[in-house]
């Protein structure tokens, strides 16, 4: 269970490095094209808020079960 928790939380944490890094280019190359920017990193944040409470929800059971053995 604590390898599947600490597996889960990586990935969570990896899918939004990788998108926030999706949001940087995006709004790069908007800002580059002289189109509205502001508006790529709102798209980021109802994604990113669940996968951010995700990551603590995993590990924080992590460490719970690894504080019992």
């Amino acid at each position: 269970m604590d390898d599947t928790l600490r597996f889960a939380s990586r990935l969570c944490k990896f899918i939004v490095a990788a998108s926030f890094l999706l949001v940087a280019v995006a709004s790069l190359c908007l800002w580059w094209t002289g189109q509205a920017y502001e508006y790529a990193a709102l798209a980021f944040f109802p994604f990113a808020v669940p996968m951010l409470l995700l990551i603590m929800v995993c590990d924080l059971l992590a460490a719970l079960n690894g504080r019992r053995r």
